[in-house]
């Protein structure tokens, strides 16, 4: 190619936050970057707000980028065709999949409702996406899912009449007809990849699957595979949770007083009040020089005290600590959350390169902190947010030898606490380890997370904090209220995987001797 600061149009199918097309945008040449994102289309409008906050900056493209509406729709699938054919060089994209998961009822619901779930339109979107790479052409295509997409059956989707093979396929065998090359240069016998965000730089177990084709050369050009730079058989070591997240101020929840007698397992949590007061105080302590208001910290400490020396030799009631609830909260809520940075205890000096990095980028241009407030949670799960050892979960409690509870007194007090029915799930709270990359972020922190706890604060994690985990820097920002945020952010594509990706096709565009030398036409309107 003789023109390296040639553009590569992109267009971003089934978009939700923005994190694959992000990701695309961060590819830089020499200081050029490659990639154009043309058009981005998604159907959730507060996704599409936060798609616009990022891609329609420009004065000349506002309104010109983000499609809102249903790509199931002739009208909106002719009018990308129109838009876009002849003139997108890559799409990228990975259809909603939620009946897909490994995890869930479509795999271990009722049978009932897994046979309802055959007929969930989710199932069929890749149809439409397929439909819309053959139409416009393009000469890259990116295709995204879940791992569970490798074991789904065809014959468990209603609407499709390929039958008795996987899904994933069927896809690898539609792109083929319709004139792509899927191999890698890595694994040449392999059609489709799983990727872990982990071992590209983002602070995530995140494994998923990637489908990338391209009809450049069918015959001789193999499809790139993005060289893990991150882990065990790299150089770097994976970026931590505690490295994505450490430097962000301290937080404390406010407590939820909403059927707090109906709460389960109250009866025990007012039995051993003064223990677990103890305890809290005893961890929040720790936390002392990491909040930016200490002032209120002191005041719920000595709010704690007060009450320790009240009840101590007294039975406590409902009444008693539903009182103590409502004073604590006075001062919850200004530490609940913040906007403002707490340089003065970050000390980088001491932290490796790849750390020193990973923060410049994520830190980005943002002037304050956003997104940066923590939920409700009840006083039931703040206790066992409290006792909870970092790195386990609410199993370890019921695992008969478990080093992380050896403390048999702990481990009691965790299975009386556990609110749950253990004989059908035992792994429902999760206390990240800071010391290794996150779990998988998932779209279920909208309804709550209780697999998202922070490994030293007694809370689940803010939108920021999965935000930094899902690799989006401090001044990308998430429209919507809490609930959309934790959506958007658990359905992205991490964007240091996205550039990884973006990288690799990029490097095979320029280096192909037998890419069409043609210049893209811009794109308008």
């Amino acid at each position: 190619m003789k023109n390296n600061t040639k553009k590569y149009k992109v267009l971003d199918l089934f978009a939700g936050a923005g994190g694959f097309s992000y990701g695309f945008s961060l590819v830089n040449d020499g200081g050029k970057k490659p990639f154009e994102i043309v058009k981005a289309v998604e159907i959730d409008p507060y996704a599409c707000k936060t798609l616009r906050g990022h891609l329609e900056i420009e004065n000349y493209n506002k309104g010109k980028i983000v499609y809102e509406g249903d790509l199931t729709k002739d009208q909106i699938k002719n009018k990308i065709i129109k838009d876009c054919r002849g003139k997108v060089d890559i799409i990228i994209g990975g259809p909603p999949c939620q009946t897909f998961s490994l995890a869930g009822p479509s795999r271990s619901g009722s049978r009932k409702m897994r046979e309802a779930l055959k007929e969930d339109k989710r199932n069929i979107l890749f149809k439409h996406y397929l439909e819309l790479v053959e139409k416009i052409n393009p000469k890259f295509v990116v295709f995204e899912n879940v791992k569970g997409i490798t074991s789904k059956d065809s014959n468990d989707i209603s609407g499709i009449d390929s039958k008795n093979q996987k899904v994933i396929e069927l896809i690898c065998g539609e792109l083929k007809k319709i004139g792509y090359e899927l191999r890698n240069n890595k694994f040449p016998d392999h059609e489709y990849m799983v990727l872990n965000a982990a071992d590209y730089g983002v602070p995530q177990e995140r494994k998923r699957v990637f489908i990338i084709a391209n009809r450049i050369d069918k015959e001789s050009v193999l499809n790139p595979y993005p060289e893990p730079k991150y882990g065990n058989n790299c150089l770097r070591p994976y970026i931590t949770v505690s490295s994505a997240i450490g430097d962000l101020p301290s937080l404390l929840p406010v407590f939820t007083v909403r059927s707090f007698k109906n709460l389960k397992k109250i009866d025990f949590v007012i039995k051993n009040y003064i223990d677990y007061l103890l305890k809290l105080r005893e961890e929040v302590s720790k936390l002392r020089n990491n909040f930016l208001h200490d002032e209120y910290m002191a005041e719920f400490e000595r709010l704690i005290s007060i009450e320790v020396n009240k009840y101590k030799n007294y039975n406590v009631t409902y009444e008693d600590v539903l009182d103590f609830i409502k004073k604590a909260n006075k001062f919850l809520k200004k530490i609940r959350q913040t906007e403002e940075y707490n340089n003065s205890s970050i000390n980088e000096y001491y932290l490796d390169n790849e750390i020193k990095e990973f923060r410049t980028y994520i830190k980005g241009d943002a002037k304050k902190l956003t997104l940066h407030n923590a939920r409700t949670h009840n006083f039931r799960d703040i206790i066992i947010f409290t006792l909870m050892k970092a790195g386990t979960t609410s199993a370890h409690f019921f695992t008969e030898n478990s080093n992380f509870y050896l403390d048999k007194k702990l481990k009691k007090q965790l299975q009386k606490l556990y609110p749950y029915d253990s004989s059908k799930h035992v792994d429902t709270y999760v206390k990240h380890s800071p010391d290794k990359p996150s779990k998988t972020i998932l779209a279920h922190l909208a309804k709550d997370g209780l697999r998202f706890i922070h490994p030293e604060q007694p809370r689940t994690f803010t939108p920021r904090e999965v935000a930094r985990l899902q690799s989006f820097p401090d001044d990308f920002y998430f429209y919507g209220p809490m609930i959309s945020q934790y959506k958007q952010i658990g359905n992205a594509v991490p964007p240091l995987l996205a550039k990884a990706i973006g990288e690799a096709i990029y490097n095979k565009l320029k280096n192909s001797k037998k890419e069409d030398r043609k210049e893209v036409a811009p794109v308008y309107g």
